[in-house]
């Protein structure tokens, strides 16, 4: 199971509003084998009218984790 442990806020100083969103996840096996990991979200990874600044705790997670998950597998997020 992927877990997130935590997520950094990194705002414009000229603006206030959010640049970007730091996630990051731990995932631990039965086996003990584990895996660590951060991802960002950007204003560019929305939908076209959304922005950081409107997503909720719950949406931000869902989007990383989705990301965290290609990038695990090897794959471009």
């Amino acid at each position: 199971m992927i877990r997130l442990t935590s997520i950094q806020y990194h705002f414009d100083d000229s603006t206030a509003k959010t640049d970007s969103i730091t996630c990051n996840f731990s995932v631990t096996s039965d086996r003990n084998e584990y895996l660590n990991g951060n991802v960002t979200l950007l204003a560019k990874d929305l939908e076209e009218g959304t922005t950081l600044d409107d997503l909720t705790r719950k949406q931000i997670e869902t989007l990383a984790k989705t990301r965290f998950a290609k990038l695990a597998q090897g794959g471009e997020a």
